[in-house]
């Protein structure tokens, strides 16, 4: 998903300068929204899918999408989750 240089940064973003800290940080914050909202997606049909959810299980708000209560509720608590999670993984 990071290409190497975004490793890099993420390593040690004071290696870089302040510009490209915040280039940076754009753009990975860009393929968080896209990839948090492909997890929702993934995470929401799990029960049908049965893919392995543990790799991810450690992020903020995964481990209650994996069990089948979190996927009952409505679906304005399932707005509520999706914008905790894409905060919770653009704010690391």
């Amino acid at each position: 998903m990071l290409t190497n240089s975004e490793r890099r940064f993420v390593e040690n973003p004071g290696q870089f300068s302040k510009k490209r800290q915040r280039t940076f940080r754009c753009r990975i914050n860009k393929k968080i929204r896209k990839f948090g909202a492909d997890l929702w997606a993934i995470s929401e049909k799990n029960v049908m899918l049965g893919l392995d959810l543990k790799p991810v299980s450690g992020f903020s708000g995964i481990g209650e999408l994996q069990n089948s209560e979190a996927l009952k509720k409505t679906k304005k608590d399932s707005e509520d989750k999706k914008d905790f999670l894409l905060d919770a993984l653009e704010n690391w």
